[in-house]
């Protein structure tokens, strides 16, 4: 359970910080509203990259937690680089639908 967790919460991290750079938000085709909120992205996007990195560590054995959470971290950032790619609009509502799955992969894991 913990590491599809941190998996999906270094996911919505990551894709926030990618709509909070101007030329990944001109991707995905947001407007200068999304701009403006560059820093409140950023800083969600770097508070959900802690709490996963933090969901990883929660464990007795926190090395291996870490190892772990570099390989997902990368994982997850090569689903956000194949998203701007493919399809960079997907990016738009990546952040709110991972992070809306977590406690359904909470509970459907229990």
């Amino acid at each position: 359970m913990t590491p599809l967790i941190s998996l999906l919460f270094a996911l919505a991290g990551l894709a926030s910080l990618a709509l909070a750079m101007p030329r990944h938000a001109a991707q995905a085709k947001l407007g200068a509203l999304w701009v403006a909120r560059a820093p409140w992205l950023r800083g969600c996007g770097w508070a959900a990259l802690g709490f996963s990195l933090l969901v990883r560590l929660a464990r007795p054995d926190w090395r291996t937690g870490l190892i772990e959470w570099i390989g997902e971290a990368g994982l997850a950032a090569a689903i956000v680089v194949v998203v701007l790619m493919r399809r960079p609009q997907l990016l738009r509502g990546l952040p709110a639908v991972v992070l809306l799955m977590v406690p359904i992969a909470a509970l459907l894991l229990r």
